[in-house]
């Protein structure tokens, strides 16, 4: 299972890393909107939430979503769960 989670993550980043060149939020904020905001700052953080919808987080979700079910369907991951 381990292994199976470090290939998850191994390629995210790798993902991350061709599509964004960078896998710091305040770089990819830079390199398409121009700015980074600070996300620890409320009224930052609406402004960001309105002008990107929510930049990478999505897709980023979307990605993962991905990586783990293939993952699971190769058998790498175990599920300790009833899968409904």
């Amino acid at each position: 299972m381990r292994e199976g989670c470090a290939t998850i993550r191994d390629t995210i980043l790798d993902r991350y890393y061709k599509e964004y060149r960078s896998i710091l939020c305040k770089d990819v904020q830079r390199k398409f909107f121009g700015k980074a905001w600070d996300l620890t700052d409320d009224e930052m953080s609406h402004e960001f939430l309105g002008v990107t919808r929510g930049c990478t987080i999505m897709q980023t979700a979307m990605w993962a979503t991905e990586y783990i079910l293939d993952e699971f369907e190769k058998g790498n991951l175990k599920c300790q769960y009833k899968v409904l």
